[in-house]
């Protein structure tokens, strides 16, 4: 299977099925996991700044820049983690989604290949008008 060079890098899911003599058949689901064998030379987020209210949710996303130029998302790619340095001011799952909890600073870090991006968060406080999770 031919893969497109600037195809996002993360797992893909692959359907195989059949369908036997009497209609019935099966399908089972694989996946494939997209990376590149080369370490990336840049690792940058966007946005590069979040100053959610709490209680609201920001999204991330990354990309790596490669020896060749390639500039790929690499946002859901197994190789790419995400931490908060402050998880109960802002939390970020593995999918770069960040919760703000409650009004302060945080450092959301992602990481891949060896190379790390820094997001700094700033949460406020909700406005009256803001829901309530």
């Amino acid at each position: 299977m031919q893969i497109p060079s600037r195809v996002s890098l993360r797992r893909y899911p692959v359907y195989a099925g059949f369908v036997g003599k009497g209609k019935e058949g099966s399908v089972a689901t694989i996946f494939i996991d997209v990376e590149r064998p080369d370490g990336p030379t840049k690792l940058e987020v966007e946005p590069s700044l979040l100053v959610p209210a709490a209680g609201a949710m920001g999204y991330l996303s990354a990309y790596a820049t490669y020896t060749d130029g390639t500039r790929v998302e690499v946002t859901g790619s197994t190789l790419t983690r995400w931490s908060s340095d402050s998880p109960d001011v802002a939390a970020v799952t593995e999918a770069g989604v960040v919760t703000a909890i409650r009004p302060g600073s945080a450092k959301i870090f992602v990481q891949n290949g060896g190379q790390t991006a820094i997001v700094p968060v700033t949460v406020s406080k909700r406005r009256a008008a803001d829901p309530k999770p």
